[in-house]
């Protein structure tokens, strides 16, 4: 089954990898996968996709790491009042 993704979630995916590339970091992929899909929740796209497309963007000569453990602490996830919705926490200090 092919995933359309929108204009929109495409230009953020593309946006995040080259924000990488230009500070010169890994790229922690559950991380921007994550960002992008709570951004775009309407789009209905699942986590899993939206990792393969960043792949698929940052290209095989590009430093990512897949650092699940990051979304098994119960600190980085947050509840917001008043939605069923969880929302990714972003610790400036460590933005990969």
């Amino acid at each position: 089954m092919q995933i359309f993704f929108s204009p929109e979630m495409l230009k953020s995916i593309d946006s995040q990898v080259q924000e990488a590339r230009g500070r010169g970091v890994i790229l922690n992929i559950y991380r921007v996968a994550e960002i992008i899909r709570v951004k775009h929740i309407d789009d209905n796209i699942a986590l899993e996709d939206i990792i393969e497309k960043i792949v698929l963007i940052a290209g095989s000569n590009f430093p990512i790491e897949f650092n699940l453990p990051y979304f098994a602490d119960e600190g980085s996830m947050e509840r917001v009042e008043g939605t069923p919705v969880e929302f990714l926490t972003i610790n400036k200090n460590s933005i990969h």
